[in-house]
């Protein structure tokens, strides 16, 4: 693979953002695919930039949940347990919208 090709997929794996509105899923998985990509051409992405990746553009409802993110221990930062809590803060948050607030 050339030089330049491997530019484009780093490019594409540090330039994927949260597009609002979308689910918090489908960004999760394009930010995996991205990196998936990168290891394919020979460039393992550690995941401490993986779990940045995850966080750095989510929109400001999840900056709680990112703020408690950049809290943990250095082992529990892993792109597993991040991904984990995206997805309970995304159906958290989806359950406060979806029920009527009460008083």
């Amino acid at each position: 693979m050339t030089r330049a090709r491997v530019i484009q997929i780093l490019d594409e794996f540090f330039g994927t953002m949260y597009q609002p509105g979308k689910d918090v899923g489908i960004f999760l998985c394009r930010v995996k695919m991205a990196a998936s990509r990168l290891q394919e051409a020979g460039h393992k992405v550690d995941d401490l930039y993986l779990g940045f990746q995850m966080i750095r553009y989510l929109p400001q409802e999840f900056q709680s949940t990112v703020q408690q993110i950049y809290r943990w221990k250095d082992e529990e930062f892993t792109a597993g347990k991040i991904e984990a809590e995206l997805i309970l803060e995304a159906n958290r948050l989806r359950g406060l919208f979806w029920y009527p607030r009460l008083g």
